[in-house]
């Protein structure tokens, strides 16, 4: 009937159980649903696990819809590519357990487009005293065209050397627009067209001919 004493607990006498997943990761500092035209954009990712503690955090990254790329170990990413750039996440714990992938999300997407929108020569379809309409063609295969501003220059002599007043903002789709030249001077006026994409790109076409 004798007994010993009650050893102590030491790490040896332990045994430490995680069997729960650690939190699903949130993702930040995507642009959401807008287009930008910053040359990177940061995506992070946070996690918790209240038990083993949070061991890592990991991503895979995807453009325009297609296949996802391999496992990255990262609690961030840079991304500076053209295009929807997508990412998901998982974490893992001490333990080795690991949330299911979250994603995508607005907050961890990069909406991305570095190249300026196309715009052609404008060209005077019609001209008269008052006033005119113009053609013109514009196009951007990756955010869109945003905004469209189309501008007669105050010179009279067919240059660019006055300043620059706006006619008409067509609409994105637009391709023509009616001018009223009553307000300048009479000359011959040069034309401006600046398009706009949705990531704020600009290009800027003029006419091939100054414009009466």
């Amino acid at each position: 009937g004798n007994t010993s004493a009650w050893s102590a607990v030491d790490a040896a006498s332990t045994s430490k159980l995680d069997r729960t997943p650690p939190a699903a990761p949130v993702a930040s500092g995507g642009t959401g649903m807008s287009w930008s035209n910053a040359p990177t954009v940061t995506i992070a990712a946070t996690s918790s696990d209240d038990r083993s503690g949070l061991a890592l955090i990991r991503h895979r990254t995807r453009t325009d819809a297609g296949a996802y790329g391999a496992a990255a170990t990262g609690a961030s990413v840079d991304l500076a590519g053209e295009g929807v750039q997508e990412t998901i996440w998982q974490a893992e714990d001490a333990a080795g357990n690991t949330s299911s992938w979250t994603g995508p999300a607005p907050e961890g997407t990069a909406r991305l487009d570095h190249v300026a929108p196309e715009a052609s020569a404008l060209v005077a379809t019609t001209t008269s005293p008052v006033g005119g309409e113009m053609g013109w063609s514009a196009a951007d295969a990756t955010s869109g065209v945003a905004g469209q501003d189309l501008a007669l220059n105050a010179a009279a002599d067919g240059s660019a050397a006055g300043g620059w007043s706006t006619l008409a903002t067509p609409a994105a789709a637009a391709r023509t627009a009616s001018i009223d030249t009553t307000a300048l001077a009479e000359g011959r006026h040069r034309a401006r067209l600046v398009v706009s994409d949705r990531a704020g790109n600009q290009a800027t076409a003029t006419a091939a001919q100054p414009v009466v």
